[in-house]
């Protein structure tokens, strides 16, 4: 695709931690996602389409933990 820009317009330092902090919760709800599917899919629980369903969305968590990570990044360059 390419480069995305976000104007969070005018934001005082506090609402960019907070704002950093939400991102950081939410990378850690995916992360602890991706691991509960690793486990499952590790333990062969299902069918071979059921496990592959389960890698399909364990790639999506990642895909997800990843890009939060990258906008937690960048909020976090302005105020740290």
């Amino acid at each position: 695709m390419g480069d995305i820009t976000l104007s969070l317009g005018t934001a005082t330092g506090t609402e960019l931690e907070e704002l950093h902090r939400a991102l950081l919760k939410a990378k850690a709800t995916e992360l602890s996602e991706i691991r509960r599917l690793q486990l499952r899919h590790s333990a062969g629980y299902g069918d071979e389409a059921g496990r592959e369903s389960v890698l399909t969305e364990k790639e999506r968590a990642e895909t997800r933990h990843r890009m939060l990570s990258r906008l937690a990044d960048a909020v976090g360059d302005r105020f740290l």
